[in-house]
């Protein structure tokens, strides 16, 4: 008994002295045997729960992935045993396992597996280089693709065909992508390719543009840009192993959970059939959580969510499920799709009564609402794309009809992304439970944007975009998404200041910077009304998203019987000095913890 009881104060004295460091300290209890449950791990440091009371704790313990114990570093004492691991964080912080909300594994995938990068700051003529050094080194394909292009002020080339032709090849088919994901430019091959000419009759001079003789330009945008780049074909190992990589990257920009926001099955782009693989084969190791799209072009949309339906059943396992629906209600302000209630403005050059690429117009409301009411009564949750506030008015629309007509329903029915909504949109989405999916790092006047919001909604409106806290203040639940890309330090940093990262780096070291620089990234904010504390940022990272994919029983708070989902940072960001400091943007991320297994930096899954 005096041995085992020494070795048990030995312990005890290691977990309360090993010192403050950014890199967890991992050892192991030798023959000690306090009690029958006994953990797994033991996780020690300022450990903000997240959960209804606020809590922070010193000690967390789990076993076989899940949480058995929050509490003092003395209580957490009877849960160590000699196989217990015990990971010192202090120092440091330990959050609920970052959720993303809204991002985009697969649909990145289609533009860029067996893909070029492209430069959002290149020209279009470097683009086209760019390419002709992919085609140059990778010979013998049907077609070749790219993601990434942007369209300049004053680039001398156009965004036609012909810059394709003349600088990369006009030999072979070659199409790439627009940096924000909604247009696309093809060269002479690839309309020939695709047989675009065709085309313009199913999907309008809206989608794809022609010249004044009725020839396609090369340009399109929206449902046939998407349209496109499915029709190639991508293996379902090519799709598994770029999932795993962009898994990777998720895990570095401090995320244990994602929605992934819009995949397929199809025989060209196996997506669930990729995701269901991985998941069995024990290599997911952040949970997915994904959204099949409806088209809007699709001519039997009520058999597709049947379809969809019997994909969860068939697929849902603890790493990888299908919530729901993925819907597209409009474009990009980038591409200059947005659809807005009143028309664009005349800077813009696209009419006087312009509003935009509507893919789901008035005549179809009642088809919609009738997909959404069908996918909700066989439990799954439809998510719609809306940038523009008439996008917005009209998804709010068809989800107030489906409550009025399913009011028990436990939908979770979101809108994403939300650019621009009016002032009395925020109470709607309350008053039908709708959830708001925002991303606070949109907020900032951001270099290439700025001009094109300018275009669509004029100076004065634009500084009036991306409402966060409007929803917050209304009872919104209100979740964070990256997209695709961007840490979580960076949403909250944003979030807290409405400063835009690299403008937020020039100010603050101003003298290093050319003047350049200090002219593409000036340190303008809008909208500073709509900041929002770290804490409640915090709540759009853990509480919220759990709640809007189904999982508040199980993610988005430290709390007994939850999955022992974990991200640890050196920095406090319910300290509000840390969070409206620029350095919040460069926080150290420590670790991350998925069902008490370290996936960073380590890897002990």
């Amino acid at each position: 008994m005096k041995k085992i009881a020494g070795i048990i104060l030995a312990v005890c004295m290691l977990i309360m002295s090993v010192g403050c460091s950014t890199q967890p300290r991992e050892v192991m209890a030798d023959d000690v045997q306090v009690s029958e449950d006994l953990a797994d791990a033991v996780f020690l440091g300022k450990i903000v729960t997240m959960d209804d009371k606020g809590t922070v704790a010193e000690a967390v313990a789990e076993k076989d992935g899940k949480i058995v114990f929050v509490g003092s570093a003395e209580g957490a004492k009877e849960y160590i045993g000699p196989d217990t691991l015990i990971h010192d964080y202090r120092g440091n912080v330990i959050y609920p396992g970052f959720i993303d909300g809204h991002s985009h594994m697969g649909l990145v995938a289609t533009m860029l597996v067996d893909g070029a990068v492209l430069s959002a700051e290149d020209t279009l003529r470097r683009d086209a280089e760019v390419m002709k050094q992919y085609i140059e080194e990778h010979p013998g394909k049907p077609v070749y693709k790219g993601m990434g292009f942007w369209i300049h002020e004053g680039d001398e080339d156009k965004p036609t065909h012909e810059v394709l032709d003349k600088y990369a090849s006009d030999e072979v088919p070659v199409m790439i992508a627009g940096g924000g994901g909604h247009a696309a430019l093809l060269n002479q091959k690839a309309i020939e390719y695709f047989k675009l000419k065709d085309l313009v009759g199913v999907y309008g001079t809206d989608g794809i543009k022609v010249d004044e003789s009725g020839e396609p330009t090369g340009y399109v945008v929206e449902t046939p840009r998407f349209d496109l780049f499915q029709q190639i074909p991508i293996s379902k190992d090519e799709l598994k192993e770029f999932f795993l990589a962009q898994q990777n990257n998720c895990i570095k920009q401090g995320f244990t959970c994602i929605c992934d926001a819009g995949i397929v099955e199809t025989e060209k782009l196996p997506m669930v059939s990729a995701y269901k693989e991985l998941a069995e084969e024990g290599l997911l190791k952040i949970k997915i959580r994904a959204l099949c799209e409806i088209a809007d072009v699709s001519k039997e949309p009520l058999k597709d969510v049947e379809k969809i339906a019997a994909l969860a059943e068939e697929c849902n396992s603890e790493y990888f499920k299908i919530t729901g629906l993925k819907i597209f209600l409009d474009g990009v302000v980038e591409a200059l799709t947005t659809w807005t209630l009143n028309p664009y403005t005349a800077q813009a050059g696209k009419g006087d009564n312009y509003h935009g690429y509507i893919r789901w117009n008035e005549d179809r409301k009642e088809e919609l609402i009738e997909i959404i009411k069908t996918a909700n009564e066989k439990g799954l949750q439809v998510h719609m794309h809306s940038i523009g506030e008439g996008a917005a008015n009209y998804g709010l629309d068809c989800y107030e009809a489906v409550y009025n007509a399913l009011p028990d329903i436990d939908a979770r029915n979101a809108l994403a992304h939300l650019t621009y909504v009016t002032a009395d949109m925020p109470k709607r989405f309350a008053d039908n439970k709708v959830i708001a999916v925002v991303n606070p790092t949109w907020s900032t006047w951001k270099f290439g944007t700025k001009e094109d919001e300018i275009k669509v909604y004029g100076e004065t409106e634009a500084k009036n975009m991306f409402k966060v806290k409007s929803f917050v203040d209304a009872g919104v639940v209100t979740s964070f998404h990256t997209d695709s890309s961007g840490t979580a330090a960076e949403q909250i940093f944003c979030a807290a200041t409405r400063r835009e990262n690299k403008a937020a780096h020039v100010a603050r070291d101003y003298k290093v910077y050319s003047e350049e620089a200090k002219k593409a990234f000036p340190d303008e904010r809008r909208g500073e009304e709509e900041c929002i504390d770290g804490f409640t940022s915090l709540r759009c990272l853990t509480n919220n998203p759990a709640y809007l994919l189904k999982e508040e029983n199980n993610l988005g708070s430290i709390e007994v019987g939850k999955a022992a989902d974990f991200t640890v940072y050196d920095r406090d960001f319910t300290d509000e000095a840390v969070v409206k400091d620029v350095s919040c943007i460069d926080a150290t991320l420590v670790s991350v913890i998925s069902n008490g297994r370290m996936i960073f930096p380590a890897n002990l899954f």
